[in-house]
């Protein structure tokens, strides 16, 4: 087959991870014997093009004029011409986009459908419109993507011949449909590695006998969530000097506004945005990770990704049941679901403190979870199976 997808992240910025995953998939698809190409916006004006080694993967990345958060989410529109033209150039057997209301996915997908017969299929990641993030945007710019999303995230789906969504939430949405498949995000596994928290902190300078609680990818957009947690945590390290906090993340200033680094500054590690095996390194020197995911319907349409990392790393994750959190920590021994309250992360935090060496008895789940249920390659093999059974009910 020949596969177009269309990425809206851009390169390197705030949602850098998002578009690692997003090539990561067009890079296995490729790997399992098709032709991909893969069309992303650059970080920067300039405009770069290159094959992988097996040369089934073609990579484009387009240029921009306006800042990063401007052209991100898919209103680019040197990003939207160089996609529709690329569709009209090239015979694409299916087109796969995430988001796919917006200008830059919508367009090319909808002219690949008519003018190439191409079979198009939209990735839903997130409850964008009215009740999702459309409520919560701020700013002028802001509240004109609330419009859009709210205008036409629903009523533009129906062009799709497949809609995935990636939460049960979404899915529910689309309810009267009977083309929605719910995917989860995938675990890399075969990127991750599980060190040993000693050698990991050894290889970093770490303190050996510290309590870690780790945060990955922590950025200003999961303030609300995040808020609660860190509330608590300063409660927490005013009454335990052994516990520190490890983040990753791109803005220094949000991990500075957080007030954790003026009152605990020796016990916050934040590396910033590091190289992938930088990453593995200080997330494996982790005793626990927690994902705040408060009760809200713009949770509960969507996935978070990290949940792959921190599975693949086998720590025990703190995190609120919401969405589709509920299900997958009550059937599987991974972690601990507690209140979306100050008192919620306060309580499950001090009560494992006392229990550090018996939290391997999370692992074997955790692993379980992140090769068999959550695995990335086996999410890529239903795509294309979903796409291959469309192509099939074309022909």
């Amino acid at each position: 087959m020949k596969i177009l997808i269309l990425s809206e992240f851009v390169e390197g910025y705030t949602d850098g991870a998002s578009s690692r995953v997003r090539y990561r998939t067009a890079l296995k698809i490729a790997e399992s014997g098709h032709d991909v190409t893969f069309i992303y916006p650059s970080g920067n004006s300039k405009y770069r093009a290159y094959k992988d080694d097996s040369e089934r993967l073609t990579v484009y990345l387009t240029p921009g004029i306006l800042p990063s958060k401007f052209r991100s989410g898919g209103f680019g529109i040197i990003d939207t011409i160089f996609k529709c033209v690329m569709v009209l150039k090239y015979d694409y057997d299916a087109i796969q986009v995430t988001n796919g209301h917006r200008p830059a996915q919508f367009l090319p997908a909808v002219i690949g459908k008519y003018f190439k017969q191409a079979v198009i299929v939209d990735e839903c990641w997130e409850w964008l419109g009215k009740g999702g993030y459309a409520d919560s945007r701020k700013g002028f710019f802001g509240k004109i993507v609330s419009l859009y999303d709210a205008l036409f995230e629903l009523r533009l789906k129906r062009y799709f011949d497949e809609i995935i969504t990636i939460s049960s939430a979404l899915k529910e949405r689309f309810k009267e449909k009977d083309n929605v498949t719910v995917l989860y995000g995938g675990a890399e596994n075969d990127l991750l590695i599980d060190y040993d928290i000693k050698h990991a902190r050894s290889e970093l300078g770490l303190e050996q006998n510290a309590f870690i609680l780790g945060m990955s990818n922590v950025c200003p957009s999961d303030h609300d969530d995040n808020v609660v947690f860190f509330t608590a945590l300063k409660k927490i390290m005013q009454q335990n000097g052994n516990v520190f906090l490890l983040l990753t993340g791109t803005d220094k200033n949000y991990i500075n506004e957080i007030g954790l680094t003026q009152l605990y500054s020796d016990r916050i590690i934040f590396p910033g945005w590091t190289t992938f095996e930088l990453y593995n390194k200080y997330m494996s020197s982790c005793n626990a990770f927690v994902l705040p995911f408060t009760n809200t319907i713009k949770n509960n349409g969507r996935w978070p990704n990290k949940i792959g990392d921190y599975l693949c790393l086998n720590r025990p994750i703190i995190t609120n049941p919401t969405g589709d959190m509920m299900p997958l920590f009550t059937k599987y021994k991974i972690g601990f679901l507690c209140d979306d309250s100050e008192d919620g992360f306060y309580n499950v935090v001090t009560e494992i403190l006392g229990r550090n060496k018996s939290l391997t008895e999370y692992h074997s789940d955790s692993i379980y979870v992140a090769r068999q249920i959550l695995s990335f390659d086996k999410r890529v093999n239903r795509l294309l199976e979903i796409i291959e059974g469309r192509l099939d009910l074309k022909s």
